[in-house]
């Protein structure tokens, strides 16, 4: 009894392991977000940022609406990163005082639209972000 046991244990085994390989054989092929293969890498990763971009776009106009209408008009990007840069290095060589915090106020109620949305989600998108920080800094002659 305890041979047949063995016996039907091991061809159990043998069993499972011939419809795993014959399972994995079967298994189709799935197109992901309709990438092209035959495409370079480089190609497709602008066009899917192309595609995300456009994404984040459409999402920002909504929300910068919707700022706009609690807090008024809400400055550009470069302006925001220029005055919130000064007022950094304001409050890093410690001059602290009550005009320097009504520009902060300002500022920040200027650039709400900016300090509320997360464009920094991925390695990635941090870096394109800091870049855009340092083309702003750069035009503005700051850095």
């Amino acid at each position: 009894m305890k041979i047949f046991f063995k016996l039907l244990f091991v061809a159990a085994i043998l069993q499972s392991c011939s419809n795993n390989a014959k399972v994995e054989e079967d298994i189709p092929l799935v197109e992901v977000d309709s990438l092209v293969i035959d495409k370079e890498p480089e190609q497709e990763i602008q066009e899917l940022q192309k595609k995300k971009d456009v994404e984040v776009n459409v999402d920002f106009k909504e929300n910068k609406a919707k700022i706009e209408k609690k807090y008024g008009e809400q400055w550009d990007f470069c302006k925001c990163v220029v005055l919130n840069d000064s007022i950094d290095k304001a409050v890093k060589a410690g001059n602290m005082d009550d005009k320097l915090m009504e520009r902060f106020d300002e500022v920040d109620l200027k650039c709400k639209s900016f300090l509320v949305m997360d464009n920094s989600r991925t390695p990635e998108e941090r870096l394109l972000h800091d870049k855009k920080i340092a083309k702003c800094l750069r035009a503005a002659g700051v850095k």
